[in-house]
């Protein structure tokens, strides 16, 4: 008798949330005439703002684009910023492309190496978890792409960057927002995404003129308005979905007597990484790892680097679980189940 093992559900690791809202939205800008940067975008920038409390915001075709211009108002001399290795390429590759050199650290620790040693710092909120801090004298970046929150600019002298990459906590299929309330680093980051030029076609349109100047060479690095309507969409359902990731980090903190706290990804230690992820996969999960060391990696192998026995350890032994809006209550229970069979196999 040949016995057939058939999965009963497939759970992708990720799955964006969109519905009729965000597709007419964007047939509304396509029929209006004006699809690049323009008044979307506008509108996007002040309601983004406005949800996480900064003065200035400056939609941008990427994160990684963000934090390489953000990076650019450390100005043009060639120093070490202070980045966790634990964290996705783009962190480090945005110091290099600022003129940079990369000082790789513990991700937990980054206040803790000499000032003296370092001109800025790159912190990341990994998993979601509020990883912020604050140094006088030195510029601080915070990378916020697995993290949204009401209100998180209000009071920050660091300026924030977030992410709306179609696995983020909103997304406008690609893209990302800097939020500041540095008006010199505004202005500056606004003028750098557009050529350095000081005005670009919407505002030559809307202002009846032709002129314009380039003021500082800049990078090409705006948003479009189709993105915009998606991006306002989805910050109306924001709050929506910020619940429910809640909701499930807290059934899988229950479940696995953990005390995670971000809802971004759901980090998980494991006895047997390979193991886990194979046998999850055959059930129809797909889980994932976050982050293999960037410094073990052959494009940053040669830059300057503290003790990382922690973060190596930590990438060895660790996987991240499904953790999005359109998981239903049965799925998670099937995730919580197969993980309790496979966590602490050896």
């Amino acid at each position: 008798m040949i016995v057939l093992k058939i999965n009963y559900m497939q759970i992708p690791f990720n799955k964006t949330f969109t519905d009729e809202k965000e597709i007419n939205a964007v047939k509304k800008v396509l029929k209006s005439g004006w699809i690049t940067s323009g008044p979307k975008v506008k509108e996007f920038e002040m309601r983004f703002a406005e949800y996480v409390g900064a003065k200035y915001a400056i939609a941008v075709n990427s994160c990684t684009t963000g934090l390489i211009l953000a990076l650019k108002c450390l100005g043009e001399k060639n120093d070490r910023v202070i980045v966790p290795s634990l964290t996705f390429a783009a962190t480090a590759e945005a110091i290099v492309n600022a003129g940079k050199m990369p000082y790789f650290a513990e991700g937990t620790e980054l206040h803790k190496i000499d000032p003296e040693e370092y001109e800025g710092a790159v912190t990341v909120h990994l998993y979601g978890e509020n990883r912020s801090f604050r140094l006088p004298g030195k510029f601080i970046v915070e990378d916020s792409a697995h993290r949204i929150e009401k209100n998180q600019c209000e009071n920050n002298p660091n300026t924030v960057v977030f992410s709306f990459y179609a696995t983020k906590n909103m997304t406008t299929g690609e893209g990302g927002m800097v939020c500041a309330n540095n008006k010199y680093i505004a202005e500056k980051i606004r003028l750098l995404i557009f050529h350095g030029i000081n005005r670009n076609a919407w505002t030559r349109t809307k202002n009846k003129t032709f002129q314009y100047g380039a003021e500082i060479v800049g990078w090409k690095g705006n948003m479009s308005d189709i993105q915009a309507a998606i991006g306002l969409e989805q910050l109306k359902k924001l709050p929506k979905f910020t619940k429910r990731r809640n909701e499930i980090a807290a059934q899988y903190n229950q479940a696995f007597g953990q005390e995670n706290k971000g809802n971004h990804l759901y980090p998980l230690k494991v006895k047997n990484q390979k193991y886990f992820l194979e046998k999850m996969k055959k059930d129809g999960i797909q889980c994932s790892v976050h982050y293999y060391p960037l410094h073990l990696m052959p494009a940053y192998k040669d830059y300057l680097r503290t003790d990382l026995s922690i973060t190596e350890e930590w990438s060895k032994n660790h996987i991240s679980l499904p953790l999005y809006p359109a998981l239903t209550d049965r799925q998670i229970n099937y995730i919580i189940k197969c993980v309790k069979k496979y966590w602490m196999y050896e």
